[in-house]
Order: structure tokens, then sequence, then C-alpha cells
């Protein structure tokens, strides 16, 4: 096994004395891209099943291994400006899916009916449109304003 810290370390020194040092780095930088490459193409194919590009889930590959930018940006020869890049584009599409999943989970409360935090009343779920903020508990209907049908309370958009 390959240990990522000596690499991330190797990858983070900017100053060679000299050129015979420089070449023996990038030789092990090299040899050790050989090695985590079938650990990444697992993780590749994983990620990408999850809407990330083929760039954005080789780099999230290499980050689940625990590499630094540097590092990534040698494996896959771009920048560490490229390399930032795409890791912001990672992290937003994983912040769209990760609240996708809170709404989902948010009107599985919902599935049978909801309970009128006023009144007890429980009504019926009619339209999937309906989320509660389980934090707050407070009901948000994204067509309109939604009332108790027993009460009358009125929970605004």
């Amino acid at each position: 096994m390959v240990d990522v810290s000596e690499l991330n370390a190797s990858a983070a020194e900017t100053i060679v004395e000299d050129k015979q040092a420089q070449l023996k780095r990038q030789d092990k930088m090299a040899n050790a891209k050989q090695i985590l490459a079938p650990l990444a193409d697992d993780l590749i194919s994983d990620w990408e099943e999850v809407g990330l590009s083929s760039r954005q889930a080789e780099i999230a590959a290499y980050r689940q291994l625990g590499s630094t930018d540097k590092t990534i940006a040698f494996f896959t020869g771009l920048s560490r400006n490229t390399v930032n890049e795409h890791n912001r584009r990672i992290r937003e599409k994983y912040q769209q899916a990760k609240s996708l999943v809170d709404r989902v989970e948010s009107t599985k409360t919902l599935d049978k009916g909801w309970r009128c935090p006023r009144c007890g009343h429980m009504t019926r779920r009619q339209n999937a449109d309906i989320s509660v903020d389980p934090e707050s508990e407070k009901v948000k209907s994204h067509c309109g304003d939604w009332e108790c049908g027993y009460c009358d309370e009125q929970y605004l958009k």
C-alpha cells in the first residue's frame, strides 16, 4: 500500500536542491500513481454513477484516497487551479444532491398525513408539493398558503 501522506508531503515540496532530486521525486509520484490507479478506478465508477463527470469523478476518487490538490494535479496532469475549480463544482453538485435528499426525507413525514401543531387534527396529504421543515416543524406549500382543514390555522408560504 502507498502512504498517501508521504506523497502529499513530496508533492508539496516546492524547493528542489538539484535536478536529480526533482527527477527522483517525479519517479516516486509516477510509481505511486500506478499503484493507486486501480483503487481510484473503482472509486471513479462509483462517483460517475452519482452524476459527476469523468474528470470530476477522477478528482473525487483521488480526494477520497486522501490526496491533496497538488498531488491530484500531478496525478491528473492538471493545474492546481483547475483541480480547485473541479472541487468547487463537485461540492456544488453534492450540495444540490443533499438538498434533494433532504426534501425527499422531509416529505416522507407527510406520506400518510400531517398533524396540525395547533389543534392536533390529522390532515391527509393531498399534494406532493407540501413539505415540513423538521427543525421548526413549519409546513411549506410550494404553490401557495396552506391551512388546516379543521381549525383553519394558516401557514404561509
